[in-house]
């Protein structure tokens, strides 16, 4: 009886290329040529009777069908590695972890709390990969995904973290808390792009009165937006758990208790069949406590802000 299974080499050239979004990184990766990961690709598509790359001038990019296949196809290689790993007596898999998380959360949240995971589960490599678009949730490439997203959005196992407010802040050494509140417009409002709505949010739940809140510079991702605030370019509004260690040492301080209470919820997203791995229900049990004890610690204390005196 005739097996309609592809050769394993052609299927791993349509992973790799697939999550590289190209032929000639995949060929890197695999440490072959571009040619014979393009002959790979084509016998596939031959072998299946469908395109599975559009081939564009400036590189190439999945049809529908083709990455629908490549999910498939990369949960069948995963599987297949553990298992032999696990019949000839290897470290398993499972003992290695791939979380996608939002580029700030990672560093100003995550890290600092990853080596308690470490110390309670030795063994288990966590490898973080930055993404700041949401396309990256359902991708599986990754066993985990932390984003910005409500759980009732997603249709595979999904745990909420915690909700963050949105505090304004600002550096001391370069402006005065006590005299932006009295004249609001004579410091810059730093924002995250796509969130103009939110200063003038700010200033009617502050009781603050500005003209043109949604003026000033704006950035993609909140690292950027921190540096910002701290570099003296303007006043941010920030998630309060990115910027609590700068406010707990002075180096930042929030002009105004006001803030948009939870604002930003923070995901878990598991994509489906990868809760079976023993490291990642570890993973998981481990990152919901933290977060549970964050909140409750929060809860638990009155917000940070300005009570130094007047810099003139």
């Amino acid at each position: 009886m005739r097996h309609l299974i592809p050769s394993t080499k052609a299927l791993i050239a349509l992973e790799a290329a697939a999550r590289r979004r190209s032929f000639a990184l995949a060929a890197n990766e695999l440490l072959v040529t571009e040619s014979a990961i393009s002959k790979q690709i084509s016998n596939l598509e031959h072998f299946l009777d469908l395109k599975l790359f559009h081939r564009n001038p400036g590189g190439v990019e999945l049809t529908d069908v083709g990455r629908a296949y490549a999910v498939e196809v990369r949960k069948t290689l995963r599987d297949l590695e553990d298992q032999t790993a696990a019949i000839v007596g290897h470290v398993p898999r499972s003992s290695e972890l791939h979380v996608a998380s939002l580029p700030t959360f990672a560093t100003r949240w995550l890290m600092p709390r990853l080596k308690d995971f470490s110390s309670q589960v030795p063994g288990v490599i966590v490898n973080i990969s930055n993404r700041l678009e949401a396309t990256s949730i359902g991708d599986a490439e990754f066993d985990a995904v932390i984003h910005f997203r409500d759980a009732r959005d997603w249709k595979g196992e999904c745990f909420n973290l915690f909700s963050d407010d949105l505090v304004a802040v600002l550096n001391p050494s370069h402006f005065s808390a006590k005299a932006w509140l009295r004249d609001a417009q004579s410091v810059p409002l730093l924002g995250k792009s796509k969130s103009n709505s939110a200063w003038r949010r700010w200033f009617v739940k502050a009781g603050v009165a500005h003209p043109a809140p949604e003026q000033g510079p704006r950035y993609d991702s909140y690292s950027t937006l921190i540096e910002a605030v701290r570099s003296g370019i303007g006043v941010g509004l920030i998630p309060r758990s990115y910027v609590e260690p700068d406010l707990n040492m002075g180096l930042l301080e929030m002009p105004s208790p006001s803030a948009l209470q939870a604002e930003k919820t923070f995901s878990l997203f598991l994509p489906d069949g990868s809760r079976k791995k023993i490291a990642l229900k570890a993973f998981v049990n481990w990152l919901t406590g933290a977060a549970r004890a964050y909140e409750t610690h929060h809860a638990s204390t009155e917000p940070v802000h300005s009570s130094q005196p007047d810099r003139q």
